[in-house]
């Protein structure tokens, strides 16, 4: 699965300090120096190392927003262009939406790399591993090994010897089944789970032709 931190550190663009810049421009001056000019860049209180200084200053300011500006750049570190992210991959939609769980900054991420390089799956080892970047672990099934003798329990009945061919059961195999899902326990707690989302993200991307059972850690 992969982590996602409340404040990541990328560490892509180093930001020199004011002190650590002097010293860079100063090391483009002759190393053996001949003259007072020369000499001068590497020595305190002088015009020229005060210049350098001056210099140091702006472009430690420029590394510090430069770094800044990668970590934005890259969805698993965003955090003011977070919103810009969900704006090009029109999120919220369907199943993505960020107010399920408060707007927090590390799901907000999340649901911008899934839906930016993370849709694109036709295999079921894909849709595993989909569960799995949330932190989900299921196993994919056809059903058809629940509808032929011998049986395989639980067993499940289906309109037409067709059906089955068509029908795959996903389990959610460290997941117990909520009180929400039929056939329901009582009393009812109506809550969003990521369960929820898994089943919206399988249901929107396998294709239409395909049913999908679910079950959970405790089913039958």
């Amino acid at each position: 699965m992969t982590e996602f931190t409340q404040n990541p550190k990328q560490n892509v663009i180093k930001a020199h300090s004011a002190e650590e810049w002097v010293s860079i421009i100063a090391s483009y001056y002759p190393s053996n120096p001949q003259g007072r000019f020369f000499k001068a860049a590497r020595t305190d209180g002088t015009n020229l190392h005060k210049l350098l200084q001056v210099l140091a200053e702006e472009y430690s300011i420029i590394d510090e927003e430069f770094k800044n500006f990668m970590d934005e750049v890259d969805p698993t570190t965003t955090t003011e262009l977070i919103y810009l992210w969900e704006n090009a991959l029109s999120i919220p939609d369907k199943c993505f939406d960020p107010a399920d769980y408060n707007y927090d900054i590390v799901i907000r991420r999340k649901y911008v790399v899934a839906k930016f390089s993370r849709m694109r799956i036709t295999t079921r080892q894909d849709f595993i591993d989909l569960a799995d970047f949330f932190g989900v672990n299921v196993s994919i099934r056809n059903s058809g090994v629940n509808a032929v003798f011998p049986l395989v329990f639980p067993i499940y009945l289906y309109d037409s010897v067709k059906e089955p061919k068509y029908t795959v059961i996903v389990k959610f195999e460290d997941l117990p089944k909520p009180s929400n899902v039929f056939p329901c326990t009582f009393p009812i707690t109506f809550e969003f789970g990521i369960d929820v989302l898994i089943r919206c993200l399988f249901r929107e991307l396998m294709p239409s032709n395909i049913a999908i059972r679910w079950e959970y850690s405790d089913y039958p």
